[in-house]
């Protein structure tokens, strides 16, 4: 093999497992790398939305909410250490997404400007996968 014919695999066979960041394996099909996928996922629609907008407010919130999902992941990963994210993330979240609701609200009760972020409206190709993300609250 050389760099630029490297290999697919280990070759040492895997039995269905794989390893997780922080040691230890499980199954491919456990539940763990499974969410890892879909916070995966999650994030790389935020992403895009944040690439997408323009205000400045919302890419703040995006990018706290990236950040949040990074280190989800993170304690998904290794389930032997202490978690990063703790009850003090879930309220700030709850609280980011409560406040958005209301500017939301507001906006268009004032019939300014469609405030609704490009990643959530129809028109949008990213528009699919929110139907993924919703409900892994």
């Amino acid at each position: 093999m050389s760099e630029s014919d490297p290999p697919v695999s280990t070759g040492s066979g895997d039995e269905g497992m794989t390893n997780l960041l922080g040691g230890g394996r499980v199954a491919k099909d456990d539940k763990r790398i499974a969410l890892l996928g879909e916070v995966d996922e999650a994030s790389a629609s935020l992403g895009i939305a944040r690439a997408e907008t323009e205000d400045r407010e919302v890419k703040e919130l995006l990018l706290e909410l990236l950040r949040l999902l990074y280190r989800v992941m993170g304690d998904l990963a290794m389930p032997e250490e202490q978690n990063a994210v703790g009850p003090e993330d879930a309220s700030r979240v709850d609280e980011a997404l409560e406040e958005w609701r209301e500017r939301t609200e507001r906006d268009l009760r004032g019939n300014q400007r469609d405030t609704t972020p490009r990643h959530l409206r129809g028109d949008n190709p990213i528009s699919h996968y929110r139907g993924r993300c919703d409900g892994m609250g």
